[in-house]
């Protein structure tokens, strides 16, 4: 009874509990979706799509529902399930028009051209809709589209000019701003960048933010930005990039992310951390967009995988990528693929081949009227046909690429196609034309570098800013040389190579105020900005431009360029052959080597002649030879390699320096000036060894020997009054890791100097170093020391309280006679443009102390061994402070201190060249 009574009462609950429950689940559901729909309509995509997604798509009966769903899929660029919805909403009998215009659009971002098309084309033959111009104008826009994309673009050009038109005529704004953006893009694409952002792009800009387009407004910084790219001022172009990343990233337009992950790379050198930053990038880009379906941003961002991964194939961190070739389509990449094709073959010497696909490739410009970057491939083909003798189509060639990079501004990429010019002048035996373009072409980067100095401070990123400057001085002089060489003018060319070195390192400025002691590398500033845009939203942030604007001026990117090709550069001039031998002693002999790339040549002076000369081996054995002689000297620092150093000691010895000896160019010598180029940085010419009658001779043991940034620095020093007293000044912060730079401490005690200051253990400061008196004569630090071969001004020396980096020391001003570097790799050359420095894109301690104003800078080319240094220091003192040392001081005490070495060591482990053969000096004194 009881049971029936409880069944009776509960029973109707349960129902009514059941139909308020499913009443409760229906209106939750519809408050849900409609909450998706507003937040949709303010431009929360994420969250929108994300109440969306809690509801199985097929319990969402209400169409309406679906259709917004759609649209939010649409916004965000999840192209693969937006397809879907909208088949669905087609095939399920809802046959509206702007349903089959998005999925139209859909198709076309998923690369579905044919597919596109047939559906607008659809709605364009419709007799339903043939008065309705909004529909038609938005039908013309993506038949631009596809014509773009094909390369079509004078089809492309009318069908947006015909979308202009419909969309101004029917008040349709957001497509009428759609229509001016891509006649934009392809007024650019025609290389016609002066008023496309003031007739195209800001006036849809204005329409985009009337109508509320946000992707569009975002896209429009964008565009805006690559015209400022193109133009050469990366920092406006980088802060219209980072304004459309954020406002992509606050909408959650994937799409424009894939594009604006591949378009915030344009500005970081391809070096080190800037290579590994646009790699990251680029596959963000990539595997996005292979995620969402976006066809182009697959093909592009591929497309630059791929080249960073040819570049540096040999790294381990590129080495994962697997190539498509079905992702490349668009005209674009297919003639992107021609021109690696095309240089690939001329890099193979197969240059017929080579020169089929460049007019393959320039044939399909022509046909397309595409001229928007293609400078580069004009200049490469120019070479190649240089090489195959078509001297009229080079020159054909040359003067478009001429003409194109005058009409559009691109002031280095005009310079360029001059140095292509002289290099057919060359070619064509018209040297004297070729010699004016080439002294044209110094003239312009010799400019550019010395503007460069006088404007921003030398801050860790200038090799990196300013290595096209290097790159191109070091093709025109290679060019130039070889030029005279071929017309017998040696005087000439001795000139030229002299020219090349005549730059002023990064202390011989003007201008002192305009720079500081700059402690930031701008490279890694710059990425760390982009970085944190990913992840913060102060995308209209005035902070964020100010960051920009400081790197900006530490990197060193000349933003107004002077056209007209013209030297600012006041240095002094070239002293003559004459001049120079004028000034050596009977016993000295200057050599000054200089490296074309395939050849070493060197030019020997004395006081009575001047030879050039040809090594007989190509560039490229000498450095094999160099780097094993480089890393057996230190493997027998643990005697695992001894005496192995020798055959290739033996080797550059002979290539090097016995062509000058059988020609009798060393009778009488006792010192040697050598200007080194290139990989000869890396050599201590003191440890090379010649072999007669049996007996092995290290050079140092027959002359002393200088190393001289060039013959007009010689010349300058022999010219120099030298009154420099001889106080001395010694820095030795840390005796615990090196013991014996205590003892070395105690060799200043006995010296004959005049005013002595001894630093050691917590007094040997960075801050005390750089207070030195500007007029101590000796300034000795023994300390520990590292050469940052990525980053060569953050080069150090360790001191009690901080590190102290190279590029400190190019705020310094002193006049001292030697500066002493007992401090490990010191002594390296440091270079950004490959393994081996090749010009003044070289970076040392004694290139910076002797641009600080030091006569001359002893120090180790390697890691040194403690107790090896201080035996090395203290010969070397006992005989610098001997009253019979004349001329060449400092070069004679350092040799006589390693012959000492040498035969007090004979036979014994420390006899090896690492223990005694890694100082050398830089400089000269009388």
């Amino acid at each position: 009874m009881y049971l029936r009574l409880r069944t009776k009462i509960l029973l109707p609950l349960f129902i009514s509990a059941g139909f308020f429950f499913l009443f409760y689940l229906l209106f939750n559901t519809n408050s849900k979706l409609g909450n998706a729909a507003v937040l949709l309509n303010n431009w929360k995509v994420k969250e929108s799509i994300n109440l969306f997604e809690q509801f199985p798509l097929d319990k969402i009966e209400n169409a309406g529902a679906v259709e917004i769903y759609a649209d939010a899929l649409f916004k965000s660029g999840e192209l693969i399930k937006a397809e879907k919805i909208f088949k669905r909403i087609i095939s399920g009998g809802e046959n509206k028009f702007d349903h089959k215009i998005k999925l139209a659009k859909i198709f076309f971002y998923l690369g579905k051209l044919d597919s596109s098309k047939q559906i607008v084309n659809e709605i364009i033959n419709s007799k339903e809709h043939t008065s309705e111009m909004p529909l038609h104008a938005e039908c013309y826009n993506i038949l631009g589209l596809i014509s773009f994309n094909k390369g079509e673009y004078e089809l492309a050009k009318y069908y947006q000019t015909e979308s202009l038109r419909l969309s101004r005529t029917s008040g349709a704004i957001n497509i009428e701003a759609d229509a001016l953006r891509q006649l934009g893009v392809l007024s650019w694409y025609e290389g016609n960048y002066g008023n496309v952002i003031h007739e195209f792009y800001e006036p849809a800009r204005l329409l985009y933010l009337q109508c509320g387009d946000k992707i569009g407004e975002a896209t429009i910084y964008s565009n805006i930005g690559l015209i400022y790219q193109t133009q050469g001022d990366w920092i406006e172009n980088l802060k219209f990039q980072l304004r459309a990343f954020q406002l992509r990233r606050k909408i959650y337009d994937q799409i424009g992310l894939c594009d604006s992950y591949y378009f915030l790379t344009f500005n970081i050198p391809y070096k080190d951390a800037g290579r590994s930053f646009a790699y990251k990038f680029y596959k963000k880009s990539f595997d996005l967009s292979r995620q969402i379906g976006y066809s182009w941003g697959s093909e592009i961002a591929l497309r630059c995988l791929l080249d960073i991964h040819s570049e540096a194939v040999n790294n381990i961190e590129f080495t994962d990528l697997k190539s498509d070739s079905l992702i490349i389509s668009s005209f674009e990449g297919r003639l992107h693929q021609i021109w690696r094709k095309a240089m690939n073959y001329a890099s193979a010497g197969e240059l017929l081949t080579s020169a089929a696909f460049f007019r393959y490739g320039f044939n399909l410009c022509d046909s397309m009227k595409y001229y928007n970057g293609i400078e580069a491939p004009l200049l490469e083909y120019s070479d190649v046909l240089i090489s195959l003798g078509a001297f009229k189509e080079a020159e054909h060639t040359i003067s478009k690429a001429i003409n194109m990079t005058r009409s559009s501004k691109k002031v280095e990429g005009y310079a360029e196609s001059l140095f292509n010019l002289a290099k057919l002048q060359t070619a064509l035996k018209n040297y004297s034309s070729a010699s004016n373009l080439f002294t044209r072409l110094i003239e312009f980067y010799d400019s550019l570098y010395i503007d460069n100095l006088n404007r921003v401070y030398p801050s860790l990123a200038f090799e990196a800013a300013a290595g096209s400057v290097h790159y191109m001085r070091a093709k025109i002089f290679k060019e130039y040389f070889e030029m005279l060489k071929q017309t017998n003018q040696n005087e000439k060319s001795f000139e030229v190579v002299e020219k090349e070195r005549l730059l002023p390192f990064w202390g011989v400025r003007e201008y002192e105020n305009n720079y500081s002691r700059a402690d930031n590398n701008s490279v890694e500033d710059l990425i760390n900005v982009i970085e944190q845009a990913e992840s913060e939203d102060y995308y209209t942030s005035k902070e964020m431009n100010s960051q920009l604007e400081e790197i900006y001026k530490k990197l060193l990117v000349k933003k107004d360029l002077q056209f007209d090709i013209s030297s600012f550069y006041s240095g002094q001039g070239i002293p003559t052959v004459n001049e120079l031998m004028s000034v050596l002693d009977p016993d000295e002999i200057l050599l000054e080597y200089f490296v074309t790339g395939e050849s070493t040549f060197v030019f020997a002076m004395r006081d009575n002649s001047f030879h050039l000369l040809e090594v007989e081996i190509p560039t490229n054995q000498i450095a094999s030879v160099v780097d094993i002689f480089n890393e057996t000297i230190l493997m027998s620092r643990d005697g695992v390699s001894l005496h192995q150093w020798k055959e290739p000691a033996k080797k550059l010895y002979d290539v090097l320096i016995n062509p000058l000896v059988k020609r009798n160019l060393f009778d009488g010598i006792e010192h040697v000036n050598i200007s080194a180029h290139q990989f000869m940085h890396s050599i201590n010419f003191g440890t090379l060894m010649s072999t007669t009658n049996s007996v092995e001779t290290f050079l140092v043991q027959d002359y002393s020997i200088s190393y001289v940034p060039s013959a007009n620095y010689l010349y300058r020093q022999k010219k120099k009054k030298n009154d420099i007293p001889l106080s001395i000044a010694f820095f030795a912060p840390d005796h615990k890791s090196l013991p014996f730079t205590e003892k070395e401490s105690l060799l200043i005690d006995n010296l004959a100097a005049g005013q002595k200051e001894k630093l050691i253990y917590n007094q040997a400061t960075a801050g005390k170093f750089l207070d030195t008196p500007q007029n101590t004569g000796i300034l000795h630090v023994a300390a520990h020391g590292l050469a940052n071969r990525k980053h060569p001004l953050n080069s150090f020396l360790s001191f009690s309280d901080r590190k102290l980096f190279l590029h400190e020391i190019l705020g310094m001003k002193l006049n001292c006679s030697l500066v002493m570097l007992s401090a490990c790799e010191t002594g390296l050359s440091v270079g950004s443009l490959g393994i081996y420095p090749g010009g003044h894109d070289l970076v040392s301690f004694p290139r910076a102390f002797i641009s600080a104003g030091c006569s001359n800078v002893i120090a180790p080319l390697w890691i040194v061994e403690d107790e090896s240094t201080y035996l090395l220091m203290k010969y070397f003192y006992d005989h610098f402070f001997d009253g019979e040392l004349g001329k060449h001081k400092s070069a004679v005490s350092l040799a006589k201190a390693q012959r000492v070495f040498i035969e007090k060591y004979r036979g014994t482990k420390r006899a090896e060249p690492f223990y005694w053969g890694s100082f050398f000096l830089t400089g000269y004194t009388k």
